[in-house]
């Protein structure tokens, strides 16, 4: 009887290991499902339109900005830049096709979040 027991609690730590690791290789690939997405706001400051795209390489707030204002024709001027966590591997996915090299990037710029 006595190796029944040992035998029975030796299954129920093994199991209960078992548990406890894959619950942390899930948990840890939650994490890894997390998206950054680096956003860049420019703003008129003379009608106050602003405007929110994708970040680039030398994008700082103050700096002016790529567009001119649609209202008022005036330079833009960057805002704010920001981070923007996103958990979806769907959204992934989308953001790695909006990512094209900078010659096909040119004409879709516009049609990215205008406000």
């Amino acid at each position: 009887m006595d190796s029944w027991l040992i035998t029975y609690l030796a299954l129920v730590l093994v199991s209960l290991v078992t548990v406890i690791i894959l619950a942390l290789d899930i948990r840890s690939m939650r994490k890894k499902q997390r998206v950054k997405r680096y956003i860049t706001v420019e703003k008129c400051y003379k009608c106050n339109y602003t405007r929110t795209r994708i970040f680039e390489e030398g994008d700082y707030v103050g700096a002016k900005g790529k567009f001119t204002c649609p209202q008022c024709g005036e330079q833009m001027t960057i805002d704010a830049v920001y981070v923007k966590v996103e958990d979806s591997v769907k959204k992934l996915l989308l953001i790695r096709r909006v990512r094209e090299p900078a010659s096909r990037r040119e004409g879709k710029e516009q049609q990215i979040h205008e406000k």
